[in-house]
């Protein structure tokens, strides 16, 4: 199998990688320290950098502690996942990443076409609608004012949009309508001096048409039995609905209370109840507060105590084989917290739902 290296600037982006990757077939591991041994036996290497908040001098710098030490010419692909609507340090990290390997050029195709997520005439559309009248308006870090997508990466970037790639120099962003026309763009670029980046339609592009790759492996929600245990991290209505899901399935939920953000005794206390709960045969649900948070430094609290409650489960629910967890932020970091500077994939149970395992917890 052909060697590949992704790099992604956060969990959720590395997860959704590698669960392309093992569905064609490949052996994945994720890395989330820079400092991590350069010796691998899987075929695909996914780097997460975490840097989509940084600033970019911060983001490109992290991107280049985490692939010093490889070799460009040892993998088959290098591929730069970004966000698919193009928030984070995108241009400074895909300059990093051309100054690395040597590439003149990258093309850039971060729409997801099945997603009804596309590019037309050089302008971001969110099923048909430009994405500046959309909800992703009101991100509260990134918020998308324009549909024009080289405006989308930031004032006074070095990008083009343009669907000729005869002279591949810089960042060039094509157009991207359908998963047809990101199969027939890929016909006119050369691996040998071109960094493709972009999204997950791009990738699986690439794994088809480029290695001339098709996928080996189905959806397996076969692994999963016996209790569970969820850690709810992300706020959204599709995540309240889940919550609201499990309950009926009768696990029951422990949300963080409000004071246990700051209050240690309180902390604490919240911890003991999660772990008298652990004993059931279900599972539970382990979500942030009920309260609707704003606050910057109290949604940055909740993901550390969350963290902490995901490591303390960890240690203390031996009879929960799984640990789901929903929420980029909120996965990567319970690794860190609980010390797991590398995850195995071992199965992908639904469209951006996997499975990992480590040598120090079986499961997460």
């Amino acid at each position: 199998m052909p060697k590949i290296l992704v790099i992604a600037d956060d969990f959720t982006g590395a997860a959704e990688m590698g669960g392309i990757a093992h569905l064609y077939g490949f052996r994945v591991k994720f890395i989330s320290n820079p400092t991590w041994p350069k010796a691998f036996a899987e075929d695909v290497l996914v780097l997460d950098t975490d840097s989509r908040n940084l600033n970019g001098e911060d983001a490109a710098t992290k991107v280049q502690k985490f692939v010093s030490g490889f070799q460009p010419e040892d993998f088959s692909l290098i591929y730069k996942k970004t966000d698919s609507v193009l928030r984070g340090q995108v241009e400074a990290e895909i300059k990093a990443l051309l100054k690395w390997t040597g590439f003149s050029g990258s093309v850039l195709a971060p729409a997801n076409p099945s997603k009804r997520r596309t590019i037309v005439n050089g302008h971001y559309l969110i099923d048909g609608q430009p994405i500046h009248e959309t909800d992703f308006l009101l991100d509260p870090i990134y918020p998308r004012r324009h549909s024009e997508v080289v405006r989308l990466l930031g004032d006074h970037v070095e990008a083009t949009h343009a669907n000729d790639f005869s002279h591949n120099t810089g960042i060039i962003i094509p157009d991207v309508l359908s998963i047809d026309q990101l199969n027939g763009l890929l016909s006119t670029i050369s691996l040998d001096n071109c960094l493709l980046s972009g999204g997950a339609d791009f990738f699986r592009s690439v794994l088809t048409t480029k290695l001339q790759l098709g996928e080996q492996a189905k959806y397996n929600t076969n692994q999963i039995s016996g209790a569970r245990c969820f850690i709810i991290g992300s706020t959204s209505n599709s995540s309240r609905q889940t919550v609201q899901r499990l309950q009926e399935q009768g696990l029951p939920l422990l949300s963080l209370p409000r004071a246990g953000l700051y209050d240690q005794v309180v902390f604490r206390s919240w911890l003991d109840h999660i772990k008298s709960n652990l004993k059931n045969e279900l599972g539970l649900v382990v979500s942030s507060p009920a309260e609707h948070i704003t606050d910057p430094a109290d949604k940055k609290n909740i993901t550390k105590r969350l963290a902490s409650a995901g490591k303390f489960i960890l240690q203390n629910g031996s009879q929960h084989k799984h640990l789901f967890v929903e929420g980029g932020e909120t996965a990567r970091a319970i690794m860190d917290e609980a010390e797991v500077p590398d995850l195995r994939l071992d199965g992908v149970l639904a469209d951006g739902v996997v499975r990992f395992w480590s040598d120090r917890y079986h499961f997460i």
